[in-house]
């Protein structure tokens, strides 16, 4: 009897300001309910948020969270980024290992990317910069 493959679970990277605090959520439901809440946190002061208030010896750091990628995720994440920006675009993030990108508020496509010959064949439908 075949059993499917396990998902990905990208773990998630907490940082507090410039000190880098690792917890690797690898359980996936808990990662993605601490993820999910990643909006509510994100920016917020170390020593406001319950149980990370004790790992920080500064309560007055902000806290950020991001997706921890793969090297292929990254490089591919820094090239849409330079598109972004050279091309005045506002919004780039990832979720579950996806990467995402959408030119502004008013605009309701969100474009996905996951492998570097999607990011080609973007360009060559917006050819901007």
């Amino acid at each position: 009897m075949k059993t499917s493959p396990r998902p990905t679970v990208y773990p998630l990277i907490i940082k507090v300001q410039k000190t880098r605090l690792s917890l690797s959520l690898r359980v996936a439901s808990i990662r993605d309910e601490f993820y999910g809440k990643r909006k509510t946190i994100a920016g917020k002061e170390v020593g406001k948020v319950g149980t990370l208030r004790d790992l920080s010896q500064d309560p007055k750091k902000k806290l950020y969270i991001s997706e921890s990628l793969t090297q292929a995720r990254k490089k591919l994440f820094g090239s849409i980024n330079k598109f972004k920006k050279d091309n005045k675009w506002k919004y780039i993030w990832t979720n579950n290992g996806r990467i995402y990108l959408k030119q502004g508020d008013g605009e309701k496509r969100t474009f996905t990317f996951n492998y570097a010959d999607e990011l080609a064949d973007f360009k060559s439908k917006f050819p901007l910069g």
